[in-house]
């Protein structure tokens, strides 16, 4: 029989799965290294018989309860107990507490997870509490870290005391979280596995486009403009004029902007929500110069000047790219892509330091002339107005002959920026050797299928996938996509120094040592073994969970945290170590 120690109520582990199969599916749509955990944190406050105090959701999510041992002191703040607010009614009054108390919950879990060493490679963020028979439930997500701050975000969340999003990813998290706590305000949640959260994910996505909205919006402070401007758009990037697609840009900023240089001024301002009009205008816009509009009214065309500064966070550009694509810029960073109504994250520039690091790490012996080819190669591919793939194999000379009845080779060709343009122009892969050396082009590449592809990716990323993964030469695969992202196949994890991970085995040797353990020292170090574990080779794997093990044993206190096993990961070898 299997028993729930931390029990909070019947259909909790139903609810749990549901939810981190939404976070799934939503947030690997838009970045699927985001690798997002979801977990419950339940405190009681009914007196109610053999239930514990805190509870978590699943058991084995990385956390025991005494990383919440806080949460307990229910003790308020300096700041909260000289708070004076008067109430006109005791039922207002006591709903007031209630919130209060609730976020004072949110607060010390949100502390105790940050604070924990195993979260040093996660950003977490938590639902408001909602109570479940007799505990307040809190939804934790966890995406990583490195990948959510890749993203570009704004400085300032808030502006004239109001909060505003600042970045699309920040509003996604958002409404997870709400459909997480509309999930948990119904009836024995988790009971319908078709009605489990408060919405599914495109309607989820959809949701945190249109919530992002009001951050380009807010600084036109005409406040008739701030809602619905999403829709508004939306409909304006559909509309063709006299046949032409929908191209050109407005620019979303407060009239007289000190940073804004106006050409034309409108007498009387066309109105965003007259579309047609709007579209027709649009074809104005060109070069530097974009619509000006206070987010609910066209009022000229003019253009930023190099005075404006990326902090100030005032001046955002709506960019319609074709029909029914547009995108949201600030300071030149892409924050969001809507295409076809259906809102995501865009495609980050291409990363030139990752991308020389990898070709560097799979071909050993390249010389840097060479890199320097193969980058024009590859820049002069992104720039083109559709995707792409550019092969580069060691082996590519008889890649091609195999490839033979799949392609279209050529005489060995020493490929520049004109010669990529028209390569580049029809179906399929173009391979080359590390040189930069053409053999081939309208490649229809091969490979078995492999379980690191995705089917929300296009098929040049998945052929790409494939072909890596069954070639057994050195190869690297660019993949550009038609709305300018860029993916490097294979997408190898960041090189770290191996010393420091001998350091810390030492450190581990030496806290076994000692007569009384010191068990904080210890688990921030078995922290810091878990957040590495990809990059420790077996022997060391090993130790580490012999030291670990007698360890644990000599900590006298009742309460410990519980620390996984490692295990070597069969993809690591010394070249994910930097030389010393």
């Amino acid at each position: 029989m299997n028993i729930i120690k931390y029990f909070m109520w019947g259909y909790q582990p139903h609810f749990r799965i549901s939810a981190q199969s939404l976070a799934e599916r939503i947030f690997n749509q838009v970045d699927k290294r985001l690798e997002p955990k979801v977990f419950l944190v339940g405190v009681l406050v009914a007196e109610m018989k053999d239930r514990y105090p805190i509870c978590i959701e699943p058991e084995d999510c990385g956390y025991d309860v005494s990383a919440f041992e806080s949460v307990l002191n229910t003790e308020k703040s300096q700041s909260e107990k000289n708070e004076i607010v008067i109430h006109s009614h005791p039922e207002v009054e006591k709903r007031y507490e209630k919130r209060n108390a609730y976020a004072n919950i949110r607060k010390k879990i949100v502390n105790s997870i940050e604070t924990d060493p195993r979260s040093s490679e996660v950003i977490s963020f938590c639902s408001f509490p909602v109570r479940v028979e007799g505990h307040v439930v809190v939804v934790v997500l966890q995406v990583q870290k490195a990948i959510f701050e890749s993203h570009y975000h704004l400085k300032n969340s808030i502006v004239d005391r109001l909060r505003i999003s600042t970045s699309f990813l920040e509003c996604l998290v958002d409404e997870y979280l709400k459909s997480c706590e509309e999930g948990l305000e119904k009836d024995d949640p988790g009971e319908k596995l078709s009605d489990t959260l408060g919405k599914n994910k495109d309607e989820t996505i959809l949701a945190a486009g249109k919530d992002f909205m009001y951050t380009p919006a807010f600084p036109g402070r005409n406040f008739e403009g701030l809602h619905g401007l999403f829709q508004v758009v939306n409909t304006i990037s559909s509309i063709k004029y006299e046949g032409e697609d929908c191209e050109g840009k407005i620019l979303f900023c407060r009239k007289n902007h000190e940073d804004i240089k106006v050409e034309i001024l409108f007498k009387s301002p066309v109105s965003l929500n007259n579309s047609k009009g709007a579209r027709k205008l649009l074809e104005m816009s060109s070069g530097e110069n974009a619509l000006l509009s206070d987010s609910a009214n066209i009022y000229g065309l003019g253009k930023v000047l190099d005075s404006y500064k990326e902090s100030k966070e005032d001046i955002f550009v709506v960019r319609f790219k074709k029909h029914f694509v547009w995108e949201v810029e600030h300071f030149g960073h892409a924050m969001m892509l809507v295409d076809y109504g259906e809102p995501r994250l865009p495609k980050q520039t291409f990363d030139i330091e990752k991308y020389v690091n990898i070709i560097k790490r799979v071909f050993i012996d390249i010389t840097e002339d060479n890199i320097k080819v193969l980058t024009n190669v590859i820049n002069a591919a992104i720039h083109q107005k559709h995707g792409t793939t550019i092969v580069i194999s060691r082996d590519a000379i008889n890649e091609a002959v195999r490839l033979g009845n799949q392609s279209t080779n050529i005489e060995p060709k020493l490929v520049n920026d004109d010669l990529v343009r028209q390569v580049t122009s029809i179906d399929g892969a173009v391979l080359i050797n590390e040189k930069a050396v053409c053999f081939a082009i309208g490649v229809i590449l091969d490979g078995m299928a492999s379980k690191n592809g995705t089917s929300s990716r296009g098929a040049r990323y998945n052929s790409a996938i494939r072909y890596v993964e069954s070639v057994n030469c050195a190869c690297v695969i660019v993949v550009v996509s038609v709305d300018g992202g860029v993916d490097i196949i294979p997408d190898l994890r960041p090189q770290i120094r191996h010393s420091e991970i001998a350091d810390a085995i030492i450190k581990l040797r030496e806290i076994g040592k000692q007569k009384d353990i010191n068990s904080k020292e210890f688990n921030l170090l078995m922290g810091y073994f878990q957040a590495k574990r990809f990059y420790i080779r077996p022997q060391e794997c090993a130790e580490i969970n012999e030291l670990s093990k007698n360890i644990d044993k000599r900590i006298t206190s009742n309460i410990k945290i519980l620390h996984e096993e490692l295990y070597p990961f069969k993809e690591m070898n010394d070249e994910y170590y930097l030389a010393e």
